[in-house]
């Protein structure tokens, strides 16, 4: 069994229009955000030991904040350049090309990609992520280049204004 934590980066700034998609930091909402669901993530009884992220700046921030309330080395946080202004398609290719030695691994990246792996994994995931929301599958696979539709199983789903903030089982 393998658990995948899906986190949508959070909240980010647009206070200057013409800046570049890519290069959009969080705004102070977001950072209060991605430190709080950061924060919540690690009191719970299962973590991811990996995080992927999109390279993306308010990507990046977010998954800062994690791998921080985590405590993960820098060596658990990778960025890659495919998890930005992609699909779900891509983002399965690149679970599926993970180390099977991997249990837990977090997916730091944007919609609707994010929305549309979850779903495809697990029919019961929400279909609406909001910014910095936390989605816990429990994948039946035991090898990551296994998953498959509906293999997953909903563990946790949070959200910063989520008003029950209890940790899964």
């Amino acid at each position: 069994m393998k658990a995948l934590y899906l986190i949508r980066h959070a909240k980010s700034d647009w206070s200057q229009p013409h800046q570049a998609d890519f290069d959009r930091p969080l705004n102070a909402r977001g950072q209060r955000a991605a430190s709080a669901m950061a924060s919540r993530l690690a009191r719970w009884p299962e973590r991811p030991e990996l995080l992927l992220s999109s390279p993306a700046c308010r990507a990046r921030q977010t998954a800062v904040a994690f791998a921080a309330a985590l405590q993960l080395p820098p060596a658990r946080l990778w960025f890659d350049a495919r998890l930005y202004a992609t699909g779900p398609e891509v983002l399965l290719e690149i679970l599926q090309q993970l180390d099977g030695h991997w249990q837990g691994v977090g997916l730091i990246g944007h919609n609707p990609a994010l929305e549309q792996l979850g779903q495809w994994l697990c029919p019961a995931a929400p279909e609406h992520l909001p910014t910095c929301a936390l989605l816990h599958l429990r994948l039946a696979v035991p090898l990551w280049r296994a998953l498959a539709p509906g293999c997953g199983q909903l563990q946790a789903y949070d959200f910063p204004k989520n008003p029950v903030t209890a940790a899964p089982a």
